[in-house]
């Protein structure tokens, strides 16, 4: 037990090496990999100082990183102010027709932000309406000035709405410890009942990683529900399923014409289907899964 709890507690920090991230107490139990225990026997272990780890202002991280603890700090403050624009925000993001639930993720949602990043936020949107929910959220962002664009030289604050899935598709994939740190990190901020019934799809999966894991972080405890505008009661039945098929051909046009669409399709971050949209121009998995393999290699697991 000890050793495989050394192994689990090491390989944490090192994951979280990589993105210069020490974590707190709470956050290496929550991400702790593989092993299921208590709080209890967590922080014993932690207090008989095992080999390779250091403990300094209330974070742990590997020896080699202990600078990053100091950026940890900073990066916590740029976090929490971004929170505080996010909240500001959220009036408008309630009125989009056809959001169920929005959640935010990335480097915001697991605490390691900096001043220059943006928002990442995940959407679910209606049952076959996806489409029309991504066109109408593009357009009352850029209006708003807040929809982050590809030509966009400053991306700080801006929200970039970089994954959908429909209310009917909420088993996300693919399953490997890259995705489940990040969908275990979601915290949801529109849609309670929708993020909730997310969380339980995916839980399971995400156990066999992070047992540990309670499947999402909570950042607000009244989480507002989506406000049903008026241009969902016209967009029903096969007159919405006829401008369904409309938005889904303007912006797959637009997408395609990117000078750049053949390469990030191939790296596999655009994807699109009737229930999931995926828009990421340099998917961080297949680097982050490969600098974890070389990591785990230099650990003091002995």
């Amino acid at each position: 037990m000890q050793q495989s709890l050394k192994s689990a507690v090491l390989e944490t920090l090192g994951y979280y090496f990589i993105l210069n991230c020490p974590l707190s107490f709470d956050e290496l139990y929550q991400r702790l990999h593989n092993v299921k225990i208590t709080r209890i026997e967590l922080k014993k272990f932690l207090q008989s100082a095992p080999k390779g780890i250091i403990f300094r202002d209330g974070f742990y991280a590997l020896v080699e990183k202990k600078n990053d603890i100091e950026l940890r700090k900073l990066a916590l403050t740029a976090t929490e102010y971004k929170w505080q624009i996010l909240s500001k925000r959220l009036e408008l993001l309630r009125r989009i027709p056809f959001l169920r639930g929005v959640c935010v993720s990335g480097s915001m949602s697991a605490g390691y932000a900096n001043n220059d990043s943006d928002i990442d936020i995940f959407i679910i949107a209606k049952k076959n309406r996806i489409w029309l929910c991504r066109g109408f959220l593009a357009f009352f962002m850029k209006r708003a000035g807040w929809y982050r664009q590809e030509e966009n030289k400053q991306v700080q604050n801006y929200l970039c709405p970089n994954h959908f899935i429909t209310e009917d598709s909420l088993l996300l994939k693919p399953h490997n410890i890259y995705t489940a740190h990040l969908f275990s990190q979601f915290s949801p901020i529109i849609g309670q009942d929708i993020c909730e019934k997310l969380r339980l799809a995916n839980l399971g999966w995400i156990r066999e990683f992070l047992p540990n894991s309670h499947g999402q972080i909570m950042h607000e405890k009244n989480i507002p529900d989506p406000i049903r505008s008026e241009p969902e009661t016209f967009l029903i039945g096969p007159f919405g399923w006829l401008w369904e098929k409309v938005a889904q051909f303007l912006q797959l046009r637009k997408i395609k014409s990117n000078k750049d669409f053949r390469e990030k399709f191939a790296r596999g971050g655009l994807r699109f289907s009737k229930k999931e949209l995926t828009f990421h121009g340099r998917p961080q998995e297949p680097e982050m899964l490969e600098k974890f393999g070389k990591i785990k290699l230099t650990l003091p697991l002995d």
